[in-house]
């Protein structure tokens, strides 16, 4: 990991749960795994930018 980095390691009942956690942290972040998050992220991103528009 680089400078200003770091590594957060936790767990929710829910993935909505966990994507709103990660969500309001106000910073970027990257998610290596699980992949069921990564797959409920990339469907909260769609569902989002149809909200919207785009």
């Amino acid at each position: 990991m680089g400078r200003g980095t770091c590594r957060w390691r936790g767990g929710a009942d829910t993935l909505d749960y966990l994507a709103f956690s990660l969500a309001r942290l106000g910073c970027d972040f990257v998610v290596h795994d699980p992949p069921e998050l990564l797959a409920h992220l990339r469907d909260l991103r769609d569902r989002l930018g149809r909200a919207l528009g785009s």
